[in-house]
């Protein structure tokens, strides 16, 4: 390794040929000045990492190489020792501030300028340490910064193919309208809807809402929604079975609850649950059959009458074994609208801490009944941000509204 060099900047060539020798013979590499021009230009030039010079410099004195030194904003620090024969307190405060780190008086000994060499070097071990661990916490937080760009990259390809898989709003699905609105707290999220035609007659709904948030609510909502709309699952709701649906012979809701609560039961690996309302209707009559999970009851705003809230409650999906779910039978009649939604929307709270609840809701939908879907949807975005006062949400939100067509 190669020795630290020191600058030795005295006028008296004796004294400045006796303390290098002793420095040299103490492993130092010297440089020396007798100077302050001279010795400035080395400093400018030289890989010096400590100096020791005489305030009585020629050219420019000890007091003002030292600010020079101070003002520069040299790469690393560099400790400097002055050497002055004056005892006075006031000249000693102006050596220190000018920026001196140690100071000695004349005449001294070798021993004694050692003594602060010593010193300045544990300062540079000190400072050296700290460089080598500024530059490893660089390097870990570049390494960490990568990570995240690959992160927030997956997430946010994650979070267009959950978009992707949720449905396209429509307006004349066997004579009814389908709306939606989808804001996750995170860039992917824990609910997750759907609708789709069963058979000739059926059209089959549902709104699921993933206890917890982030990417593991996402894959758990995404793994249900692919198992509903999966071909043997999707096949299975024509089979067997009772339902409260006139006419056909189909796979209840109920069942078709209970045997998601069979398939994701909670356990050592998987610890999360989700609530859902699931859901068949008669396209020709409106007759309409839903099973409520542990999930918000469901608004409904008949074309006549005020909005209020339908359902008979439950279990969530996947909390407990061998749960029993119930339905709830209704009819859609024509301009009659249901509502589905996760507890974010009537959970979401303002500034001073109070919900949206279920009497906003149900106000919401009084006051702009008359707007179509589409432009509800967009209205109620609007609200709840409105209201939250931010778009920091604490809670996934999500809606699917059904409308049955007028003649």
């Amino acid at each position: 390794m190669r020795a630290p060099r020191i600058l030795i900047a005295l006028p008296d060539e004796n004294k400045r040929r006796s303390l290098s020798e002793c420095l040299i013979n103490w492993g130092y590499q010297i440089t020396p000045a007798s100077d302050g021009l001279s010795a400035w230009d080395i400093i400018e030039n030289d890989g010096i990492w400590l100096v020791i010079a005489s305030v009585a410099l020629a050219g420019i004195d000890g007091l003002e190489l030292t600010r020079r030194i101070r003002a520069a904003g040299l790469s690393s620090y560099l400790y400097v020792v002055l050497i002055t024969s004056q005892e006075k307190e006031a000249d000693l405060l102006q050596a220190m501030e000018a920026g001196a780190d140690e100071f000695v008086l004349e005449p001294f000994g070798p021993e004694e300028i050692r003594a602060r060499i010593l010193v300045a070097e544990r300062i540079r071990q000190l400072e050296e340490s700290l460089e080598l661990r500024h530059k490893e916490l660089w390097e870990t937080n570049q390494r960490l910064s990568r990570a995240q760009d690959v992160i927030t990259r997956d997430l946010e390809a994650a979070a267009r193919i959950q978009q992707g898989l949720l449905p396209v709003s429509t307006n004349n699905l066997y004579g009814y309208s389908f709306e939606s609105l989808f804001i996750p707290c995170n860039v992917v999220g824990g609910d997750m809807f759907n609708f789709f035609p069963v058979d000739s007659q059926h059209l089959a709904f549902y709104l699921l809402d993933v206890s917890g948030h982030g990417i593991p609510a996402a894959m758990l909502s995404v793994a249900v929604s692919k198992t509903i709309s999966s071909l043997p699952f999707h096949e299975n709701l024509l089979r067997g079975g009772t339902s409260d649906l006139p006419g056909h012979e189909m796979t209840s809701p109920a069942s078709v609850v209970r045997e998601l609560d069979q398939l994701f039961q909670t356990n050592a690996l998987m610890e999360q649950y989700f609530t859902m309302i699931y859901g068949v209707l008669n396209k020709e009559t409106g007759e309409t059959c839903f099973t409520q999970a542990g999930h918000p009851h469901p608004a409904y705003v008949p074309h006549v009458g005020e909005p209020h809230l339908v359902g008979a409650g439950g279990l969530p999906v996947g909390l407990v074994q061998d749960a029993d779910f119930a339905e709830t039978s209704m009819v859609l009649y024509e301009n009659d609208r249901l509502f589905l939604y996760s507890d974010g929307i009537v959970e979401c709270s303002n500034q001073e801490g109070a919900r949206f609840g279920t009497d906003g809701l149900l106000g919401f939908l009084t006051h702009n009944r008359d707007l179509p879907l589409h432009m509800l949807m967009r209205r109620l975005g609007e609200e709840i941000y409105r209201f939250h006062g931010s778009d920091n949400f604490e809670d996934d939100m999500s809606v699917l509204v059904i409308e049955r067509n007028g003649s």
